[in-house]
């Protein structure tokens, strides 16, 4: 094994991040940026993990074909965060991001919120613009010898690498961890992750076309139901994203999708007040959808192992949502880049500062 710790002076090989959603993205394009070769890998088609948008082909009553876009994850964000705040004007500036205001049920205005654009995971496919990428590939363990990290993946190993980043779920993370850092897998295992079943359907135009965008029942299944802004729909047809409560989702977790198709389409149409004449319809199971608790403060926005060139990063280190997710990526890079002999620059938690683990002896 590697008895120096992780420089960036002496890196000879690319450093692997494993998990393409925002905070992945976000670290490995500071890791990038600071001159670093990096390969991202991530089981799903693409980047973007919860900023995800789903498509979907759907046949009309003539017979004819439509394709439709759901932003299925998460329906968008807000941040207050400087350096995020001018990354994604710059974004909005190149067509990458947008501000909605979307109009809420009884409420009037609902909050501005940031969505990549013209689909959410521009935001992170921006971010990994130039990254070496391997996509639909999942990642069964990591190993390290003389020559560095080798991932083990469903598609075969891939490696060396300097050093690894883990941007997963923690209960994703934990069995990668567990042969290395067994105390980081401990705590990752038990950090509560809330799941999310979500609704992807095309109606109809609702009788009286209300003007609302978005609901937010008090009671029933729904957290919330959002009429989407779809511009490759024909007149007369609707798209929706319904995302169920956590505690809903937790019950019928592990429910089939054909099951619970039905009752979410019945709580829509609750929501609405109207029937629905569903033209399509489809569900996923966001299974680590966001975290159920705050981070504890001992956690801190990331974690680093510079003997072992290891790194775990994501919203559940450093806050909820998207911004705790680039503070976390940004926590991470930060500390990857700081000289050993140095403590890291305070970055992380909702005041600025960072935990990072100390090395094992």
């Amino acid at each position: 094994m590697h008895s120096a710790a992780f420089s960036l002076d002496v890196v000879d090989r690319p450093v692997a991040v494993v998990g393409a959603g925002l905070a992945g993205a976000r670290c490995a394009s500071l890791l990038r940026e600071a001159g670093l070769a990096v390969t991202v890998v991530d089981k799903s088609r693409g980047a973007g993990g919860r900023l995800a948008t789903r498509r979907g082909v759907w046949t009309d009553a003539a017979g004819q074909q439509h394709t439709v876009r759901w932003d299925h994850g998460a329906p968008g964000f807000e941040t207050t965060a400087p350096d995020f705040l001018a990354w994604l004007h710059a974004q909005a500036a190149q067509g990458r991001a947008r501000v909605v205001q979307a109009k809420v049920a009884g409420q009037g205005l609902g909050p501005a919120r940031w969505q990549g654009w013209p689909t959410q995971p521009a935001l992170c496919q921006s971010l990994l613009e130039g990254a070496a990428t391997h996509w639909n590939c999942t990642v069964q363990g990591l190993t390290r010898d003389p020559e560095g990290w080798t991932l083990h993946t469903d598609g075969g190993d891939l490696g060396p690498f300097a050093a690894v980043v883990l941007a997963l779920p923690p209960a994703q993370a934990a069995p990668l961890l567990a042969p290395h850092r067994d105390d980081w897998a401990r705590a990752a295992s038990l950090v509560p992750m809330q799941p999310c079943w979500t609704l992807m359907g095309v109606s109809e135009s609702l009788a009286g076309d209300p003007h609302d965008e978005v609901w937010l029942p008090e009671m029933g299944p729904l957290e919330r139901l959002t009429r989407q802004r779809a511009a490759d729909l024909p007149a007369g047809a609707t798209a929706w994203v319904a995302h169920a409560r956590a505690a809903w989702s937790r019950q019928h977790l592990e429910d089939p999708a054909e099951q619970v198709l039905p009752d979410l389409q019945a709580a829509a149409e609750a929501a609405l007040g109207q029937p629905v004449r569903w033209l399509h319809a489809a569900v996923h199971r966001w299974r680590y959808a966001q975290p159920a608790l705050p981070p504890r403060e001992d956690w801190g926005g990331a974690r680093w192992d510079a003997a072992l060139a290891l790194g775990l990063c994501g919203d559940h280190l450093a806050g909820f949502g998207a911004e705790g997710a680039w503070r976390s990526g940004s926590a991470l890079a930060q500390c990857m880049q700081a000289p050993s002999r140095h403590a890291p620059p305070p970055l992380g938690r909702a005041d600025g500062a960072v935990v990072v683990a100390p090395a094992r002896p």
